[in-house]
């Protein structure tokens, strides 16, 4: 080997020396992104990206994971089944579903017996008698009652033209655009909300009632000052404008 093919290394940093130092640089930089790699294995499968509407409006790209959750809510196409009417979230409720109440007992009804083997006791027949003076719910006094429909007017204020239409009829819809749109939308966050599948500092019961009467008295929805949402753009445009795109992005279903 020539002078000219040997390559000199500095004697603080042997080839040894540097293969170690760029392990160590590795490793360290393997745990610096340790913590978002968690995160994104821990996350639900089914979750989505969500933000909050005043996050989305102003897109600060100094601080780009500000007001950002996990969403997992459900369109109005999946809450507008039948088979999905059983599992509405209280005091949301859809037409025809049924429910036990507590029928009337008369005060003078005489208790029935249990049927069991063994004698009855007296503490057993003085509870049961006082249940049916008292009307209490039992195994043998509810019934099962068709609950009428929740309307649209009736959680969302008498303002916005649905009169008695139920949250089903308004769901049912299928309209992706303008007011039937955002309302058949915003039924579906508001249900979405009641059931816990979106977060909270997202898109809650309270916000979603206040975008329809923030739409209703101006035809728009702020988001953030001086940032309009209309139901399908927004001013100035963006392409994550609009208030039905962005209740999109609080569904996964």
């Amino acid at each position: 080997m020539t002078p000219e093919d040997r390559t000199e290394f500095p004697e603080s940093h042997p080839p040894r020396a540097m293969a170690a130092n760029g392990r160590r640089r590795l490793l360290r930089g393997g745990l610096a992104t340790a913590p978002a790699l968690l995160t994104l294995v821990n996350r639900p499968v089914m979750a989505g990206t969500c933000m909050t509407a005043s996050a989305s409006g102003s897109m600060n790209v100094s601080r780009p994971h500000a007001g950002v959750f996990a969403c997992t809510g459900a369109g109005p196409g999946v809450w507008g089944q039948e088979s999905s009417s059983k599992d509405w979230p209280a005091p949301a409720a859809s037409p025809d579903t049924t429910k036990s109440v507590a029928a009337p007992v008369a005060a003078d009804a005489e208790p029935k017996s249990d049927k069991t083997t063994g004698p009855s006791t007296l503490n057993d027949g003085m509870a049961t008698s006082e249940a049916a003076k008292s009307g209490a719910a039992t195994t043998e006094n509810l019934k099962t009652v068709k609950v009428a429909g929740t309307t649209f007017n009736s959680v969302f204020g008498t303002q916005g033209g649905y009169g008695t239409k139920t949250l089903t009829e308004v769901l049912r819809t299928n309209s992706e655009s303008g007011r039937d749109g955002l309302a058949r939308y915003l039924v579906a966050a508001y249900l979405n909300a009641l059931k816990g599948l979106t977060a909270k500092e997202v898109l809650d019961v309270p916000t979603v009632k206040s975008i329809w009467t923030s739409y209703v008295a101006r035809g728009y929805y702020e988001p953030t000052a001086g940032i309009r949402w209309f139901p399908d753009h927004a001013e100035p445009a963006s392409p994550r404008g609009g208030l039905i795109a962005w209740v999109k992005t609080t569904m996964t279903r």
